[in-house]
């Protein structure tokens, strides 16, 4: 019970943490494993819940730029396209386009009908890196420098990048237009799949848009789980070093010749300290991290270097002769 006490005191008060730097040395790792956890949960939780298909719908801050309309129109003209064991067979597959009649007015206030193409699906039979990178730059170099929305399809996975309508690459400057949207999907783990189930004359468009959405979702799956995983090891690995850095740190601090009546640590006490106090950033980290996405990722070495500060102020204004 004291213990636990003495934890939950110890989130808002330095003096509880410098009064308890020789604690156990189990007890400062298994706070200092908690605090890793605890700090990267937003984070953890972001990106599982990445749904890349929710962009085929439109909203206020999401437009389609006829996307959606486009593979609605794919999938009706029934590609014969079916996901079997993780693969597609593609061989076969020509290139679709999809235009749409939009309304201009000129100069002199005329109006007219122009069509445009604004989605395309392509295909390429082979998984290999330097052909799909190849086949991706050759589909965005465009039409007279203008680039559409496109599907790029290989025997295992489905690359779409989403462009505004009638972007251009700029010619002068030697820069290609930049997508609003991009998506990677792969069919590893899919099987007994046909695109032509995903129109039915008998439903409406929304049936259409939702097997397209549910699809990218699946087809995403395997690389979210993979992207999560490094993710974490990463910013959990970096975490831990930035707390071992901030204990050697506030282990200098105590030793300088500026610090003569302060307390004088040893590492051990510097390193059971940071430990200890790592709760509180973490969890301040767990709350701000669900408010701002940016702190997900760097509130944890913000809170923590901020509290060893103080930390280190506070040792230095100590007594030598605190406990």
């Amino acid at each position: 019970m004291n213990t636990i006490k003495t934890l939950l005191r110890g989130l808002f008060s330095n003096q509880v943490i410098i009064d308890n730097r020789k604690s156990k040395w189990w007890l400062c790792i298994l706070i200092g494993i908690l605090s890793l956890i605890i700090a990267i949960i937003p984070m953890v939780v972001t990106y599982s819940s990445v749904t890349p298909g929710n962009i085929l719908y439109p909203t206020a801050s999401n437009l389609t730029y006829c996307v959606d309309e486009g593979l609605y129109a794919f999938s009706k003209s029934q590609p014969n396209l079916v996901i079997k064991n993780g693969k597609m067979d593609v061989s076969s597959s020509t290139t679709f386009d999809y235009f749409k009649t939009f309304k201009e007015i000129n100069a002199n206030g005329i109006e007219s009908e122009e069509s445009k193409k604004v989605f395309s699906v392509y295909f390429l039979n082979s998984d290999d890196n330097e052909q799909i990178n190849a086949k991706q730059k050759e589909i965005e170099q465009g039409t007279n420098n203008i680039v559409n929305s496109y599907v790029l399809f290989t025997p295992s996975y489905m690359y779409l990048k989403m462009y505004e309508i009638g972007a251009v690459n700029d010619v002068s400057q030697e820069t290609m237009a930049t997508p609003v949207n991009t998506y990677v999907g792969t069919f590893s783990e899919l099987d007994g799949i046909s695109i032509n189930a995903f129109y039915d004359s008998t439903k409406d468009f929304n049936f259409s848009i939702l097997k397209w959405s549910t699809f990218m979702n699946d087809a995403y799956n395997s690389i979210k789980v993979s992207t999560v995983l490094i993710t974490t090891l990463w910013m959990t690995g970096l975490n831990a070093v930035i707390a071992l850095i901030l204990s050697l740190t506030l282990f200098a601090l105590s030793r300088t010749k500026s610090n003569v009546n302060g307390i004088r640590l040893k590492y051990s006490e510097s390193l059971r300290m940071v430990l200890l106090a790592a709760l509180s950033p973490a969890l301040l980290t767990l709350i701000s991290g669900f408010l701002l996405t940016m702190l997900q990722s760097i509130g944890f070495v913000l809170f923590i270097g901020l509290r060893t500060t103080w930390l280190g102020m506070k040792i230095s204004s100590q007594p030598a002769n605190s406990k």
